[in-house]
Parts: structure tokens; sequence; C-alpha cells
């Protein structure tokens, strides 16, 4: 039976998806898992499991990337959900983690700060260090101030450095955050 999790995130996509009409096709998979009765969460879960991350922006306009080691890219901080959190929860416990701010707090850009910013779904390699075999992360995306001074480095194999990037000034690396960035360009 789908739990409580299932019906606020079914309502948050539903939110999201008003904002974002243009993306109702790509939101299907992420209907149809929310539709499971299982944990939306549970990594074990390979018809996939919904992420939570990061899109971090200073006052310059740059924006906040880690090296993520397995994968060997750049990415926006966030990852797994831990159990008895929602994807916003988790979105700010991975900033702390990863970026080593002392304090991290969602940026609301629309009626309820719970609504992603953005959702993108991609898929996931197969780990066999990990016995995963290859699925989908629907991760929701938050916009997210950071307080404190940021580490240097990441937590010991997981996160390689922790860097800025200015967007035109990059090579590529901020392709994970290419349709955010945009989504962000059209509302202001």
């Amino acid at each position: 039976m789908p739990t409580p999790a299932h019906a606020l995130y079914r309502s948050l996509v539903e939110v999201y998806a008003t904002h974002n009409p243009d993306e109702a096709a790509a939101l299907l998979p992420l209907r149809r898992r929310l539709l499971l009765a299982d944990d939306p969460h549970d990594r074990s879960t390979m018809s996939g499991h919904v992420t939570g991350s990061g899109v971090i922006l200073d006052p310059a306009g740059r924006v906040l990337l880690i090296f993520h080691e397995t994968l060997q890219r750049w990415l926006q901080p966030g990852g797994h959900v831990d159990p008895g959190e929602m994807a916003w929860e988790g979105v700010l416990r991975e900033m702390r983690e990863e970026t080593g701010a002392a304090a991290a707090h969602l940026i609301p850009w629309c009626d309820d700060p719970r609504v992603p910013f953005d959702i993108d779904i991609h898929p996931i390699p197969p780990n066999p260090r990990k016995g995963e075999a290859g699925h989908l992360h629907f991760d929701f995306r938050y916009l997210v101030r950071l307080e404190g001074r940021l580490a240097d480095r990441g937590p010991e194999g997981e996160v390689g450095d922790v860097r800025w990037f200015a967007p035109g000034e990059d090579a590529g690396e901020l392709s994970c955050v290419a349709a955010a960035m945009a989504k962000l360009r059209r509302l202001c």
C-alpha cells in the first residue's frame, strides 16, 4: 500500500507540473514510480528512487558543484534520501555533509517550499562494487543558500572536490545543472 510520502510526492509533482507543462511527458516515469507501494526512497528499488540535490548560487551567479568520485564527474551536491526523510530534508543534510557548510536553507520559488525547482530523471549506471543494477534517479532539485565557510574537500571517498563555477567559464561542468539554470533565467 502506498505511504503518505507517495501522496505528498504526487501532489508536489502536480504543482511542479502546473508550472512546467512542457515536462509532462518527461514526468511519466516518476508518476508511474509513485504508484508503486514500496518506499520511494529505497535505493534497492531498481525501478528507480527519489533523490534530492541542490542548485547553489552565489551573489555573482556562480554555481557550486562537487566532484563525484564514483561517477568521475562534476555534479550539484545531493544524493539519496535517508530513512525518515523527505527529499527536501535530505537535500539540506547532503548540502552540509558534502560542502562542509554550517547551514543550508531552501530558497522557495513558489508558494510551497517543498515543491522542487527542477525535477531531473536520469539513469544511473550499474555499480558492481555495490551490487547495484542500472536504475533511475528521480532527482528533486531545490534552490539552496549556504551559510558558513565551505570545506576544501568533501567526505573521503565520495566527494573529491568542492568548487564554484561561473557560467560561460566552465568547460562543460555545468551541463548537470543546465536545465535548472535555464529555468532560473526564465524566472528572473
